[in-house]
């Protein structure tokens, strides 16, 4: 994507040196002289959650709907849906029943002052491309603290981040570094995941959204599969709490992954900052309002209207999969004057499908647009810090459990 219909929180804040914006003494974006390779190989597992119901999945569409559609529509969204369920599941139990061993490499290194490891995992995504397309191998890096002394068994609380819709990568990257050293005075491990078609996963040419929405819809889905895999992996991990495993985004990375969560159940919690549902809503009213977006750019050429654009998308939406939620911590931070996601169409719906469905949500509004004002610091404390909080989740520090 070359810019972005979701203007990140990021995108001011980072543009600045963090070591300033933060008043840190360290730049964390340097690497210490430590490179080590290794192979492994890991399980891949089922998802834990069984399929929706027809009758499952009609209820999630009457709600992204609002009722407003009639019987014919709704049959045909119904039959897109569980055919894009299906597509899911079958991808994973078909590599299971194949092989359900993964084979990923790994490359380590430490970053300026050793406060942080990072440690790039590249495995095959369960979806392949013709050639050799670079979205065809998963790439994440992961960033453990690393000041657990020697023989302490602390396990961190962990948190897999998908980013905005920016090409932007490292910048969310150079984030999670701040965020796994404690900074927010708590260290947990943030992984952050390339999703298709960004960061080393791009080809030139070839988007994640795209006025071909089939070709959108199996992105998405390989989003899906490609975090479910992402998580496997991390449960491997002997820095890792296998029990606090949360899934968290921004932006686009929170509309996905609210989406992608619904699928994957496996999260202990889910965290979303400036996201929501319908995204007919939210990608028609951006490419509406500003011609020039991202947004508007990537959807040239489709002659769609917003419920004509529902249509298609419903299949994907995280209005239409709600219900998967079941009995889930779930965090959610808006902007009180979010001028892309509607406070109406976009969160309301959500919150009351999760909270009628037994989840733990803790709700959050700012006082701020989508792209928060202020200063960089300011951004950290109003969004990042409640986040952080939500993912650690009353965890001890690694200071009051491994003193030296």
């Amino acid at each position: 994507m070359k810019t972005s219909f979701m203007k990140p929180l990021f995108a001011q804040l980072l543009l600045a040196p963090l070591s300033l914006a933060l008043g840190l003494t360290l730049t964390l974006s340097a690497s210490f002289a430590l490179a080590k390779n290794r192979t492994l190989d890991f399980e891949l597992k089922p998802l834990p959650t069984a399929q929706s119901s027809e009758a499952q999945i009609r209820q999630g569409l009457m709600q992204l709907y609002r009722g407003n559609i009639d019987e014919d529509r709704l049959t045909q969204t119904i039959t897109k849906a569980e055919e894009f369920q299906n597509f899911i599941y079958d991808s994973i139990e078909n590599q299971i029943h194949t092989n359900k061993l993964i084979r990923a490499e790994t490359s380590e290194r430490y970053l300026t002052g050793r406060f942080v490891k990072e440690t790039t995992v590249r495995f095959p995504s369960l979806i392949q491309r013709d050639g050799d397309h670079p979205a065809n191998t998963v790439v994440a890096r992961i960033y453990e603290p690393t000041g657990r002394p020697s023989g302490c068994d602390y396990q961190y609380p962990t948190s897999i981040f998908l980013h905005h819709i920016l090409n932007q990568v490292p910048q969310i990257e150079t984030a999670a570094k701040v965020m796994s050293a404690g900074v927010l005075n708590q260290s947990a491990i943030m992984v952050v995941l390339h999703m298709p078609h960004y960061g080393e996963r791009r080809l030139e040419g070839d988007e994640f959204l795209t006025n071909d929405l089939s070709t959108f819809k199996r992105n998405v889905a390989q989003l899906v599969l490609d975090v479910h895999v992402l998580r496997n992996l991390l449960e491997t991990r002997d820095k890792v709490n296998p029990d606090k495993i949360s899934l968290t985004g921004i932006s686009l990375g929170s509309v996905m992954g609210i989406t992608v969560g619904a699928f994957d159940q496996g999260f202990e919690s889910y965290g979303n900052l400036v996201g929501g549902g319908d995204m007919a809503n939210i990608l028609f009213n951006r490419a509406s309002t500003r011609p020039d977006s991202e947004v508007a750019v990537a959807l040239q050429g489709l002659d769609l209207d917003e419920d004509s654009m529902r249509d298609e998308l419903a299949a994907i939406d995280p209005i239409t999969w709600s219900h998967r939620y079941q009995n889930k911590s779930v965090f959610m931070l808006s902007a009180s004057r979010d001028d892309i996601i509607s406070y109406d169409a976009s969160v309301t719906p959500l919150l009351g499908i999760l909270q009628e469905n037994g989840n733990q949500v803790r709700h959050r509004v700012n006082d701020d647009t989508h792209s928060p004002s202020g200063s960089a610091l300011d951004k950290f404390r109003n969004s990042f810090r409640p986040l952080m909080k939500f993912i650690v989740d009353g965890s001890p520090s690694m200071n009051r459990v491994c003193r030296p």
